[in-house]
């Protein structure tokens, strides 16, 4: 398998996990650091109205043949990267404008004092003073009819978890059935108000002197063509498209909307070497270049504008409470960038409209009209989940979602909920170690593959792993591991050489004992390279062999846990007196970068496609429970703004009032 430019490099780790004082350490010795991982960004521009029905139902053009391209790099030195803009909006939103004044209008005021007791250990709701009582709903009647109350299920994501845009696991009902006389157990709000989501404006036609060239000629296109044209051409420079992938996709739709809205002086698309979209990407670099430019005033007076128009969409009224919201903007159209070698990168993501939104509000409160021509899909109130909009994007058919920003009441529970689950497990850990130790030699060999996986997922921190279609990235997990994953070297050695979540090199060799040693020479016996190497176990059926010894035990629990028991091992072994702040904040990095190696935590080098660097982010904001931090800080004299950004800080506002003797 080739994995590009991404050198080889050892990491040769000895365990030895020891339970001492409910504590388990971690002994990692690195011969050679990795250099790790990257979240992909998808850009995008708008798409035109109309554009959404170009297409057949995959997203594609409807082509008998699908051609390879290999893309010229454009003959201009270097490549420009690309200008972001990006505007913060500021902290007050009490005056939320069109929403407020709305809701202001339809319900009376009333005084209800309100504490939370879905969580403890310091998590508090916010003063009874921040409250907005003018928009306390009295509480809905429940429709009692069904009692099944199905979603779609969500594995572990390489998303952002502070975008917020994938189902969470704080959909506590998701797939389970509940009888109708407990809803009110899985009721997670009882009013709630909103102001719907922002959609894109749409697309703008660029100057008529402005135009893509084919065979040295210039093209008229129409708006809905010349837009997709131009998020290819935005994207010349970039290494993302500097692959026959890319280019191939893009080509292969663009060529079904093009069918649709062909150019106005009829010239025929059919090569994509002829295409020239230089004059294109150099008005794009002019129009950023005078957005640099302008004056202080102009951006200031630009930004005012953004936050006028975004008001009415950055908060809802949960509640009674104003509570801000996560991503209320629709992604605007674009092309997929994708993750690693992902086969449908390239490809068109098409507008989304209201017509294609469910939105979820309370019964009582106002219906948001959308900001664009159209009706809502579907407007339901579902008090079990906590999402306010939802709608299927069309590239892999994935449910998107708006949810609360990462600092609200409801995040909070959740984040909380799933870091004492974690805590729970300790009580169980032993039991569980005992159990898959005994399988390792089991004459059963769903048992003995059960147990050898469970050694790997608990020792190596390897995810669970699921089946892939062909549609999608060649990426494993644990249970997905193919024989020509893992190379059997003498004595008792493993290598360990796959793309895991966002296609992200696992490359490790590992020592293990003799007998995983073995079970891994048996279970490739008779067995091709494509073979799967655990075929008697799937990732749902060791979710259930979990959930045997802890109600709600999964793989993704147990990877929350041993990196914050492992995480709390290594800061406490590490003797801090006499250190200045400075060293203080390194010994914790320090820590967190062990704990970033072990869990393959990488991002891209910005510019260098196939270099990785260690990615501390990410293991600080999903699987580190953050009372460790917040306590190891009282107790070192560290400000905990050295180690937390303002925004994880926000993110887990619950974790703060834990004292310095706290332990996970």
């Amino acid at each position: 398998m080739i994995f590009g430019a991404f050198e080889k490099q050892d990491l040769d780790l000895n365990f030895d996990v020891t339970v001492r004082s409910g504590v388990a350490s971690l002994v990692a010795r690195s011969h050679d650091s990795l250099r790790v991982d990257s979240e992909a960004t998808e850009s995008s521009v708008d798409l035109p109205p109309g554009s959404r029905t170009e297409l057949d139902s995959t997203g594609g053009s409807k082509q008998k043949r699908k051609r390879s391209i290999t893309p010229r790099k454009p003959d201009i030195e270097g490549s420009i990267a690309s200008d972001k803009l990006a505007m913060k909006m500021e902290e007050d939103s009490s005056d939320a404008g069109v929403l407020l004044q709305q809701m202001n209008e339809e319900h009376p005021k009333k005084r209800v004092k309100q504490e939370s007791d879905a969580i403890a250990e310091g998590f508090k709701v916010k003063k009874e003073e921040d409250r907005d009582d003018a928009f306390l709903i009295s509480v809905s009647t429940w429709d009692r009819k069904e009692g099944k109350l199905k979603k779609e299920d969500k594995e572990e994501s390489g998303e952002d978890p502070m975008m917020d845009v994938e189902l969470e696991d704080e959909d506590l009902t998701s797939g389970m059935e509940v009888d109708a006389d407990d809803i009110d157990a899985w009721m997670r709000w009882t009013t709630l108000a909103h102001g719907g989501v922002l959609f894109p404006p749409p697309y703008e036609p660029l100057p008529s002197a402005v135009k893509m060239l084919y065979n040295g000629q210039p093209v008229d296109l129409p708006p809905e063509s010349e837009e997709v044209a131009g998020f290819y051409a935005a994207l010349i420079y970039s290494d993302v498209v500097q692959d026959h992938i890319f280019p191939t996709n893009f080509f292969e739709d663009w060529l079904g909307v093009l069918q649709k809205y062909p150019p106005r002086d009829d010239t025929k698309i059919d090569n994509f070497d002829l295409c020239d979209f230089r004059p294109m990407f150099e008005h794009f670099e002019s129009e950023k270049a005078a957005k640099k430019a302008m004056s202080a005033d102009e951006k200031k007076e630009m930004k005012t504008a953004k936050e006028y128009l975004e008001a009415p969409y950055a908060i809802c009224i949960l509640d009674g409470m104003k509570e801000k919201v996560g991503n209320f903007r629709v992604e605007p159209p674009g092309l997929f960038r994708g993750r690693g070698n992902h086969p449908k990168k390239g490809k068109l993501k098409l507008r989304v409209r209201p017509e294609d939104i469910t939105i979820n509000i309370g019964e009582d409160s106002p219906i948001p009209v959308p900001n664009i021509p159209g009706q809502w899909k579907k407007v339901i109130h579902d008090h079990t989940v906590t999402w306010l909009a939802s709608w299927v994007e069309n590239i892999n058919g994935h449910n998107k979602y708006v949810f609360l920003a990462p600092g609200s009441s409801l995040k909070g529970q959740s984040d909380m909920n799933k870091f004492e689950k974690a805590r729970e497990l300790k009580s169980h850990i032993d039991t569980i170690r005992k159990g898959y130790e005994a399988d390792l030699d089991s004459k059963v060999t769903a048992d003995r593959m059960r147990a050898t996986a469970m050694y790997f997922i608990d020792k190596l921190s390897l995810r669970a792993g699921n089946e892939k279609g062909e549609d999608e990235a060649d990426t494993v997990g644990c249970c997905s591991l193919r024989c020509q994953h893992l190379t059997l070297e003498t004595p008792n050695i493993i290598l360990f050489d796959f793309l895991g979540q966002d296609s992200i090199r696992y490359f490790n060799r590992v020592q293990v004992s003799s007998q995983i040693y073995g079970n891994i020479r048996i279970f490739k016996e008779n067995k091709v390279d494509e073979d799967l190497l655990f075929d008697h176990i799937t990732t749902s059926g060791l979710n259930r062999y979990l959930g045997t010894y802890m109600a709600g035990l999964t793989v993704k629990v147990f990877r929350t846990y041993n990196a914050s028991i492992i995480f709390q091992g290594l800061l406490s072994e590490r003797n801090l007196d006499g250190r200045s702040v400075e060293e203080k904040v390194n010994t914790y990095n320090a820590a967190n970068r062990d704990i970033a190696i072990l869990f393959n935590h990488r991002r891209s080098v910005p510019g260098q496609a196939d270099s990785h660097e260690v990615a501390l982010g990410t293991s600080k904001m999903n699987y580190l429970d953050p009372r460790i931090t917040v306590a190891w800080c009282k107790a070192s004299d560290v400000p905990l703004e050295k180690i937390f950004s303002k925004s994880l800080i926000d993110k887990f506002s619950w974790a703060m009032s834990v004292d310095e003797e706290w332990q996970f």
